[in-house]
């Protein structure tokens, strides 16, 4: 259906889940966009892509590299041209259904490349990002922005309820507070 996900499959794998890269920033790749030869492999998006309209070099983990694949493109090519395209979401689509998986789960959430970005925030936290750290890795200019993009689970909660320290005990009347 679609020869740039012939090799990297649904939701355009490897490189969305561990970059948090935006549509238009993916499209906008190209193989002269990676940097993997030195040990510490980054992918840089130019500024007119960008949603800030700056250059950004985002760091990729070292255990990606191997998993990466440029479809054939020229150096200077799109890796992935049909993601220029308006109507991305039907492509997705058909890729989940060869896949057998669903676009919309039973929550009503979606499976498209915007929840991917969710997804990648969600995990930059969960790997114990301070929030300036989850902040300039979502290249997000206000952390507000950062922790609408943030998602917990009730287990996650409840893990942290069951790790408070016992009930307080509240004060007598004639005790001074510490």
């Amino acid at each position: 259906q679609h020869p740039e996900l012939a090799t990297v499959g649904p939701f355009y794998a490897p490189i969305i889940p561990p970059s948090g890269l935006r549509k238009s920033e993916m499209a906008s790749l190209t193989r002269k966009s990676f940097e993997l030869g030195n040990g510490e492999p980054t992918v840089t998006v130019e500024a007119a892509y960008s949603k800030r309209r700056r250059r950004d070099t985002i760091v990729l983990p070292k255990e990606l590299v191997p998993h990466l694949e440029f479809n054939g493109a020229a150096f200077d090519e799109p890796i992935f041209p049909r993601l220029r395209e308006r109507k991305t979401n039907k492509m997705i689509r058909r890729d989940l259904e060869a896949a057998s998986l669903v676009y919309q789960t039973e929550e009503g959430k979606f499976r498209d490349l915007h929840s991917l970005r969710h997804a990648y925030i969600t995990r930059v936290w969960k790997a114990g990002a301070s929030p300036i750290v989850a902040r300039s890795l979502a290249r997000h200019s206000d952390l507000r922005e950062t922790m609408r993009y943030s998602h917990v689970t009730r287990e996650e909660q409840r893990k942290i309820a069951d790790n408070l320290s016992g009930i307080p005990k509240p004060p007598k009347p004639n005790d001074e507070e510490p």
